[in-house]
């Protein structure tokens, strides 16, 4: 009889966890990285309100893209540069400031190290010394594709580095 009990039980047991299976995922390292496509929303909708029409949404998306960790170090000033240029066409304060937000941006770094500064002058001085920040999470002695801290005026923005 204890014979019978124990193999209901098992039974019972192998029942309860097959319904109740979950498969997991293995795990993985947290990658850094955020929604991109919110970095530039305000922005769009305020060159929109301004009257910048079927520009707005190109330059946004652009501009978001620049995001991901394999731009160039230069390519998220340059779309913010391009923001400025279209809100001083619009005549638009707002889309200045907000440009102004977007290019200190953390950009996403799939292996959490830092990613490289830009090593030229904005076009437009509304961003003047303004840059990227890094993710507090990131390890800030390696940048990516590998490359190991170098020397000081090369590991930061261009802003720091050509005036301090």
């Amino acid at each position: 009889m204890v014979q019978l009990s124990t193999f209901f039980q098992l039974a019972g047991l192998v029942a309860f966890s097959t319904y109740t299976h979950v498969d997991a995922a293995p795990l993985l390292y947290k990658r850094i990285a955020q929604t991109i496509a919110a970095s530039t929303a305000q922005w769009e909708q305020a060159c929109l309100a301004a009257g910048g029409g079927q520009q707005c949404n190109p330059l946004s998306i652009k501009a978001f893209s620049t995001l991901l960790a394999n731009a160039g170090p230069c390519e998220q000033q340059d779309a913010a540069d391009e923001m400025v240029d279209l809100a001083n066409q619009l005549n638009s304060a707002e889309m200045v400031r907000l440009s102004q937000i977007f290019v200190q941006q953390p950009r996403n770094t799939p292996n959490s190290v830092a990613i490289p500064y830009c090593q030229q002058a904005p076009r437009n001085s509304a961003l003047d010394g303004l840059f990227q920040c890094q993710f507090a999470g990131a390890n800030q002695q390696t940048f990516a594709g590998g490359a190991a801290l170098r020397w000081k005026a090369l590991d930061m923005p261009w802003s720091v580095s050509s005036h301090g």
